[in-house]
This record gives structure tokens, sequence and C-alpha cells, in this order.
């Protein structure tokens, strides 16, 4: 489906007007420059950070924006996926990244992700894996790890394999301005997700004796805090064999 098209009836198409995964193209450039975006419409924001007047965004903004620097030339929309998201105050709920024992910050501090970003890791990851896998686009230089950008080079049916390969949403397939077919995926599994593509924090492991553990579990400030100040330790690699550990009176 053209862009143009695809922006100038978005209250007539179905789920233009959701968040989700997409696979568009630019048009009438060489096809030996020609790449995929994939990547999400909207906007991961968090209702406890944000104000409630923010809005989310959707298919039609997000290709809108593009193309408005895609003229004079015209853009194509391959495929979007659905994402469901449970919202708060009209924002999509923040998924935690799990608490690390002993630490007593309030939800609010901790590391956290949104379901739609979720998403958009695993969408990239299945387009990279695989016999048939894309090659990802980005700045000359850049090494292997730090590619981040949403340009993949190969198959269009790679990324249509891996837009059904997350297994559940709504997912159309547009063939062409009047033929859409439209695949629902219900995956068994998917839908409580958990943030398996976050590198957690590396936790640290503490002996106390009776009286501390006590002290820890009713969140006494003064021992918190020393707890708190072990996480700024750092070690230098040495070589040298390491002297045994004597016990400290405080602990």
């Amino acid at each position: 489906m053209d862009l143009t098209y695809f922006i100038q009836n978005k209250h007539q198409i179905e789920g233009a007007e959701k968040q989700g995964l997409y696979c568009i193209e630019q048009k009438q450039i060489p096809k030996k420059l020609s790449a995929f975006r994939c990547g999400f419409a909207g906007k991961p924001q968090d209702s406890a950070t944000n104000a409630v007047t923010y809005k989310e965004g959707n298919f039609a903004s997000r290709f809108a924006n593009y193309l408005n620097y895609w003229m004079p030339t015209d853009g194509k929309v391959h495929a979007i996926l659905l994402v469901p998201r449970v919202k708060i105050a009209g924002f999509s709920e923040r998924i935690l990244v799990p608490r690390v024992p002993g630490d007593n910050r309030p939800d609010i501090a901790l590391e956290s992700t949104t379901l739609i970003q979720i998403r958009e890791k695993q969408y990239h990851n299945l387009l990279m894996s695989g016999p048939d896998k894309m090659l990802r686009l980005s700045m000359p230089g850049t090494t292997e790890e730090r590619k981040k950008g949403e340009f993949f080079r190969g198959d269009l049916q790679k990324c249509i394999r891996s837009l059904k390969a997350i297994g559940t949403g709504e997912l159309y397939i547009f063939e062409s301005n009047s033929k859409v077919k439209k695949i629902t995926l219900r995956r068994r599994g998917n839908e409580d997700i958990n943030p398996e593509q976050i590198p957690l924090r590396t936790g640290i492991n503490v002996s106390a004796n009776a009286s501390i553990i006590d002290k820890l579990q009713k969140n006494d400030p003064a021992v918190t805090k020393a707890l708190a100040q072990l996480g700024y330790v750092t070690k230098k690699p040495n070589n040298k064999p390491k002297p045994p550990l004597r016990k400290s009176p405080r602990f």
C-alpha cells in the first residue's frame, strides 16, 4: 500500500491509528540502495514520569513524518503488527526489571521498559537470525554490537516471517491499496512478557549475622546506607593470588 494512500485514508484503514511494529520501504530509489525500515510506531511513555496530556502516537503520524523527508518520492507499507498495550491513565504500563535482593529502592527508581520496546527488540533479533538473516545498516565504521538503526536490507518475506514469529497481535499485510490480509496471532505463553532482552544489574553477595539481617528486614537507615555503599566498590584486574578474606567486626 502506498504511504500517501495509507495516510489519506487512515480513518478507514483498520489499525492505522494504533501502535505497533511495521515494515515500510521508500519508493523510486535504486534497487541496490533500497532497504526496509523496521521499527515501532507509538511513543513508549511511562505514566509515572509523563503528563497525562502527552499523546502516544500511531502508525499514521509516524508514517507522515517519514513521508515529510522522503518527498518528492513516496513510500510503501508492507505490513504492520498491532502490539496490545496494558495502559494506566492512557499510557503504556512500565515493565520493571526483576528486583535484585537487597535493592530497597521504590519502583519509580528501578530500571524499566515498555511492552512495545520489548517487541521491537524481539523483531530486530528475529530479522538478524537464521540462514536468511538480514543486513542491518548503519553509519560507516560502526561496530556490529553498536548498530541500533531501523534499516535492514534483505528479503521482504523475512520481515513478514519475523512479525509472525512474535506470535501475538493483529498482523496486517498490505498487498496493494485495496487488498489487505489480516492474521490474528495467538501463541500461548507470549501474553505474559518478561524483559529478557534487558541486561540485569549485577548484584552483590553479603554475609551477615542474624541481628544485621533483622535490621535489614526492618529497613534500618544506618544498615541500609552501609549496604548501599558496597555497590560503589569496584575491583581492578589483578593476576596476583588473592589473600584470604577477613570478617569485619561490623558485619
